[in-house]
């Protein structure tokens, strides 16, 4: 930022030294001219009249002596009054040359300090009517040093996708107005499970959107998801604020009504979420989850006992989810016996290994410490929603996490085992160790 103002401040002299060092130049050359004779200033020309008349009145005089009109002792007194009356008028005509200087020079810097406060005021309201400052700013923000990169790849190398979140939110910081660092703040953490960085990006591009008095309804249907998720797929007033907002703005926004449906089918309504998924599929019939939204739709209408009225091949279905399974054993590293408590909840869960695939996981499953060491088969029937299941990827990523908090979102102190990229069809018994700390 202060490689912007200097280069401001550079450009502003420049421009008030293009006005004003003409005047100087000029005055310099001017009191050249005057020294060297070659310039008649008011103060000679004066000087130059006054003695005109006196050397012509002088003449008079003697002519009236010559011819006796004036005896010589009035033509002596006359000339010495004549003296005087040049001394005088140089005098004051010094007195008063000096006078209009002082007040030209003094008009003459009046109008220098006018022009530099107005090059410098206009200069300022121009650019910010018409410059790009906030530009400056998220560049400036989002700059990454020969510091924050080493951090960055540090972090990178272990996997720390925390770290490297909290470090674009930290940048993101210094550039609040930064809508594109926002959302890729917003995607990337509801991706990883960082529900809580997730919901703070939503909420700035919220505020930068309502700014430009622009569409926000679809972000209050991604916050209230990623509020959701952050309180364990709980219908708190803070969700349901944001669902709120959303309808508001857009009775048919389309993030709020799979979330509800979402929320319908955990809760056991499941004609409601037929319903609502429905309603998406009218609205959106080329949406992106479409083939989710048709599997939501069948397992609700399986659970109601009605036969499934999708288009996708059934059979095909049934034989992926009945082959979708991956067995894990999850233990903990001995050491770390004495630095967790045997109620401490334990996670498992697998996610997708897609950057841009569903952000809840595909099956989860939650103990407490002292029931490990356990193994356990992960399936579609322990998927946290319906259009999110194992038997929809071929390789899942397997995090097994301890946290004291007991939420299932990853907070420094938690410790952590994981597995990536494991085949959700090979039969094989996955082994996990819970032994690093988040």
């Amino acid at each position: 930022m202060n490689v912007f103002w200097l280069g401001s401040i550079l450009l502003l002299v420049s421009a008030i030294a293009f006005v004003v060092v003409p005047v100087f130049i000029y005055k310099r050359r001017e009191r050249l001219a005057v020294e060297k004779g070659s310039f008649t200033t008011s103060d000679d020309l004066n000087r130059k009249t006054n003695i005109a008349q006196f050397e012509e009145r002088l003449e008079e005089l003697k002519n009236e002596k010559h011819t006796g009109i004036l005896t010589e002792q009035n033509f002596t007194q006359l000339v010495n009054e004549l003296e005087k009356t040049l001394l005088i008028d140089v005098d004051s005509n010094k007195k008063e040359n000096f006078s209009n200087k002082n007040r030209t020079y003094r008009f003459q810097y009046l109008v220098i300090s006018l022009i530099v406060i107005f090059i410098a005021s206009a200069s300022f309201s121009i650019y910010s009517k018409l410059g790009s400052l906030d530009e400056v700013l998220y560049t400036q923000g989002l700059r990454f040093d020969d510091n924050d990169l080493s951090e960055a790849k540090l972090l990178a190398k272990k996997g720390d996708m925390h770290g490297l979140l909290e470090q674009l939110h930290s940048k993101l910081i210094k550039a609040p107005n930064n809508l594109e660092g926002w959302s890729l703040l917003a995607r990337s953490a509801l991706n990883t499970n960082e529900f809580s960085l997730a919901a703070e990006a939503y909420k700035q591009i919220i505020r930068i959107l309502e700014d430009a008095n622009e569409d926000s309804s679809a972000i209050y249907g991604l916050l209230a998801q990623s509020l959701y998720y952050q309180d364990e797929g709980v219908m708190t007033p803070r969700v349901q604020a944001a669902i709120d907002q959303a309808f508001s703005k857009d009775k048919n926004e389309l993030n709020t009504i799979s979330l509800l449906a979402i929320n319908d089918f955990s809760q056991g309504a499941f004609a409601s979420a037929i319903s609502r998924w429905e309603k998406i599929l009218t609205l959106a019939p080329n949406h992106p989850a479409k083939a989710a939204i048709e599997m939501g739709i069948a397992r609700a209408q399986t659970a109601l006992g009605v036969e499934p009225n999708v288009k996708s091949d059934k059979t095909t279905r049934a034989a992926d989810a009945s082959v979708a399974k991956i067995r894990v054993l999850v233990s903990l590293d001995p050491a770390l016996l004495n630095t967790v408590d045997a109620e401490d909840s334990v996670f498992i869960f697998a996610k997708s290994t897609n950057p841009s695939g569903p952000p809840m996981p595909l099956a989860a499953a939650r103990y407490k410490v002292k029931d490990l060491p356990v193994t356990l088969d992960l399936t579609d029937d322990n998927a946290v929603a319906p259009m999110a299941k194992l038997s929809q990827v071929s390789v899942a990523n397997i995090v097994a996490r301890v946290t004291k908090s007991g939420q299932a979102i990853a907070q420094k102190g938690d410790y952590q085992g994981r597995l990536d990229n494991v085949s959700v069809k090979d039969g094989k018994l996955h082994k996990i160790l819970i032994d690093q700390m988040l």
